[in-house]
This record gives structure tokens, sequence and C-alpha cells, in this order.
């Protein structure tokens, strides 16, 4: 919600969304699973991770409230890291009065995306560094024989943007992109002016396909399969 510049503004969008959405105000759900977008939060190993010390693993990277926002975590599916974020204490009020007699969990959105990518088709056991494109934000992970080494998101405003952050990645972690390759989900096509710049600077570069851990409906077939992994991957996070 790029207009919305305050807690109030966020709940009064969702209020509106959710009045004229006859299956996000059904009953009948017995789980519900939420995945928010911010950008305060940290990866911590899980061997270092304390439930109470959630504001201290955040406060070194994030300019933290207590009186605006709560502080959670996710255990992603391998179990080897902890993801823990902020959560408006508005927005969490909006969806505990809707969800009253539901149980709902929230999650961080670079949990669905590390969970998807870890139980993709695509996923190797193989170094590898794979993309997801976000609204005006690219998230970069390289995983190595089925461990996380690297997961960052960075802010685009431009194309050159999508350059200087892969290189600087690769470099930084001595990964031979033209040898090893890149892995692209997100909101991009294959036909799209990006896609095609990108191509002509990474010659080894594929777009992943759809989640592994989920059959999908005919429905679906018109959905380009490297598209909405952040939201299919929700259902992996714990």
């Amino acid at each position: 919600f790029p207009n919305a510049q305050t807690p109030e503004d966020r709940v009064e969008i969702l209020r509106c969304l959710f009045d004229e959405h006859h299956f996000l105000m059904a009953n009948f759900w017995n789980a519900v699973k939420i995945s928010i977008k911010t950008r305060k939060f940290s990866l911590v190993p899980q061997g270092a991770f304390k439930e109470n010390a959630l504001f201290d693993y955040l406060k070194y990277n994030a300019d933290l409230d207590p009186n605006v926002e709560s502080y959670h975590f996710n255990h992603l599916n391998f179990n080897e890291i902890a993801t823990v974020f902020g959560f408006e204490k508005k927005v969490k009020a909006f969806y505990d009065s809707i969800y009253q007699n539901v149980q709902y969990q929230v999650s961080h959105q670079s949990c669905g995306i590390i969970n998807g990518i870890f139980n993709s088709k695509n996923k190797t056991r193989n170094k590898k560094i794979y993309l997801y494109v976000d609204r005006g934000r690219l998230h970069i992970l390289l995983i190595d024989d089925q461990r996380l080494i690297y997961y960052n998101q960075f802010l685009i405003n431009q194309f050159t943007d999508y350059l200087k952050y892969i290189n600087l990645v690769a470099k930084e972690l001595n990964y031979n992109i033209a040898i090893n390759g890149l892995i692209l989900w997100g909101y991009i096509r294959k036909n799209s002016a990006h896609y095609k710049e990108l191509s002509k600077y990474y010659k080894n570069i594929t777009f992943g396909g759809s989640p592994s851990f989920l059959t999908q409906g005919f429905m679906f077939d018109e959905i380009p399969e490297h598209h909405f992994l952040d939201v299919y991957g929700i259902y992996l996070c714990q």
C-alpha cells in the first residue's frame, strides 16, 4: 500500500478490502495465515535464538517503537534459522477483530520466499543464487548444499540497481554467475523490458517453476509458474 503512511491508513485500506471480499470475511476457515511485508526483520541462527530477545535482534538494523509494534518470529521449515520481525499493533488488532474464532498465524514475507525456494522444483544441491523480484524490491538468496548462506532484500529505483546488487552479492560470496547461473521468480514476465535487459547481462539466467509442495488446478494454468512464490510459501511457514 504505497500511499498508506500510517498504521491507521493501512487498517482503513484493509477494512475496505475485507468488507468487499466474501472469502476473507468467511468464518468457515480452520486456520488463516497472514504474510507481512516489512523492512523491520532479521534472520537469526537457531543456536543463538531466544524468544525473549526479539527486540534485541531487530534494534541493530531498524528503528523500533514498542508502543507502535509488537515483535514476532517464524522458524523456517529446515529449522536452522528464525525470522524475527515487527508487526504494527493496530494492524494486529484489526486481524484480531476479524478472526475472533479462527486461529491465525503471522509470518514475514522472507519466510515464504525462503521456504518456497527450498521446496521448489528448481532447488539443487549445488551452490546457487536465487532471485525474487518484488514490487520495487529485489530479494537475493544463496543456498549451498541445503544450507541458506545468504539472504537480503534491496530497494530498486531503476534498472541498474538490479545489476548493482546482483553483482555486489556475487562478488562478496565469490560466486561465478556465468558458470553457476541465476534462477528467477517474482513479478517479472518473460517478455518484459527488465527481463530482456537482465538476459543480456546474464546469459545463464532461467525462471523458477511452480512449487512442488502444492497441487494446483487448471485455473492456475494462465498464471506464470514463477509468480507468487512468496504467497505459496506461506503454507510452509511455522
